[in-house]
């Protein structure tokens, strides 16, 4: 087993997203991505429950994204700084390369916002729903 810990500089965010390259159901033809109010942490961590709001598109921008998940994330993190985060290759899930478990350290903490989705930009204007995915 290799271990390394990765140094990143943590930048404050509005949004956090995670696209997948390679659709989780095969489907060679889609993307898949998840968006996170604030930090990714809340995303890509593994401490917060809930789900991001996903959506697909076709590779070839051939249609506009298609919501397919609404989000339940209960808070949203702020913040800035540098975090470490640990990674070993025995983590990473077949065929997802990068898809492991992280331990991720951040050296300032961040801040927890309670998210109320009925008055996130995000979710109620759709003019700025279509922008950002």
């Amino acid at each position: 087993v290799a271990m390394a810990v990765l140094v990143q500089r943590l930048v404050e965010s509005e949004y956090s997203f995670v696209v997948h390259t390679r659709h989780p159901t095969g489907d060679p033809e889609l993307l898949y991505a998840e968006v996170v109010v604030g930090l990714g942490e809340v995303l890509v961590g593994g401490n917060y429950s809930g789900r991001a709001l996903a959506f697909t598109a076709p590779r070839d921008g051939s249609q506009p994204p298609s919501v397919v998940n609404l989000p339940s994330k209960a808070v949203a993190l702020e913040g800035s700084g540098l975090i470490f985060r640990s990674d070993s290759n025995a983590e990473d899930l077949e065929d997802f390369a990068g898809a492991g478990l992280f331990d991720s350290v951040p050296v300032s903490a961040a801040k927890e916002r309670v998210l109320e989705y009925s008055s996130e930009r995000l979710l109620v204007d759709l003019d700025f729903q279509a922008q950002i995915l």
